[in-house]
C-alpha cells in the first residue's frame, strides 16, 4: 500500500489554504503515513497519520490551529465497488482546538451508510482552511 501524500496550495484570497490529501486506501480502508511533499509544505502537514476509527471515518490532524474550515471535498478514484464509501462528508470541524483536527466520513451514495473506499482506490481529501492570521 502506498502512503499519502499531502500538498498545499495557496488561493488568491488572503488567508486561505488549500489541504490536499491523498492515499491509496487499503484492506478495510487502511492508509499509510502522511507524507509531507517538500519544504514548503511540512510546516501544514498533518502531525500524525490519518487515523482509521471506524468504516470510513477518518480523523485529519492538523498541526495548526485556523480560523474556519471553509469548505471540503472527498473524492475516490479507481475500480469502485457498489458497496464502497464513495461519498464524504465533515463529521467534527475542531480546527479552532488546542489539537486541529477534522473527522471525515465517506458513505455509500445509494444507501447513506458509513462505508470503507474500496481496497486499491485513491482517496483525495481536500480542505480549504481560513488562517489565524492573512499573512
Amino acid at each position: 500500500m502506498a502512503t499519502p501524500t499531502q500538498n498545499r496550495m495557496h488561493s488568491p484570497e488572503a488567508g486561505l489554504d488549500v489541504l490536499c490529501i491523498q492515499f491509496a486506501a487499503g484492506a478495510s480502508g487502511a492508509v499509510g503515513a502522511i507524507q509531507g511533499g517538500g519544504k514548503r509544505n511540512k510546516e501544514f502537514r498533518a502531525t500524525t497519520p490519518l487515523v482509521r476509527n471506524s468504516a470510513g471515518n477518518y480523523d485529519v490532524f492538523l498541526r495548526q490551529q485556523w480560523l474556519a474550515l471553509i469548505a471540503s471535498r472527498g473524492e475516490c478514484f479507481g475500480a469502485i465497488a457498489t458497496t464502497a464509501g464513495t461519498e464524504m462528508k465533515v463529521i467534527t470541524n475542531s480546527v479552532t482546538a488546542a489539537i486541529p483536527k477534522v473527522t471525515v466520513q465517506f458513505y455509500r451514495p445509494d444507501t447513506g451508510a458509513a462505508a470503507d473506499p474500496s481496497n486499491g482506490d485513491i482517496v483525495s481529501i481536500t480542505l480549504f482552511l481560513k488562517r489565524l492570521s492573512p499573512a
